[in-house]
């Protein structure tokens, strides 16, 4: 018996999956941006600095973040996985790093007080995360659904 795949099923390569976890990042980026008020994002361009962001965040969640857990990934079994947020601490720092010689050419300079914020923020941003791809369903499953038995000739 074959089994017909589902349109639903969960793909990497989706990107429909890609598109909404490019907004979802940005969305996030902006509230962790706009809730701590130890970094000032002084957004003249408002459009186009949510799109550098979100691009910016896009590419190193896609890129860095995997390379950061394989890297880390003595530390994260030892923690328990509460080195993950030293990851997200590290994109999050990465994020202002990177995404600063563009926010600056759009006239929008983005500045950081403390470490404490930049800490603060890779937290914040980490959970949230979790949290929305959690609702929204964007983490793939840890095991696929197993093609269930026919029950043909059975009583």
């Amino acid at each position: 018996m074959t089994r017909t795949p589902s349109r639903w099923r969960f793909a990497r390569n989706n990107w429909r999956v890609a598109l909404v976890r490019f907004l979802v990042g940005g969305v996030l980026v902006v509230l962790v941006l706009a809730l701590l008020p130890s970094i000032d994002a002084d957004v003249q361009a408002p459009i186009a600095s949510i799109l550098t962001l979100a691009l910016v965040y896009a590419l190193l969640d896609s890129f860095v973040r995997p390379l950061l857990n394989i890297l880390l990934m003595p530390f994260v079994v030892e923690s328990y996985g509460l080195a993950l947020v030293a990851v997200d601490v590290l994109l999050f720092a990465l994020l202002i790093r990177v995404s600063r010689p563009f926010l600056e050419r759009l006239g929008d300079p983005l500045v950081v007080d403390s470490l404490w914020a930049v800490l603060i923020g890779g937290v914040l941003l980490g959970l949230l995360k979790l949290g929305a791809e959690a609702v929204l369903g964007l983490t793939p499953p840890i095991a696929h659904d197993l093609p269930s038995r026919s029950t043909k000739g059975r009583t």
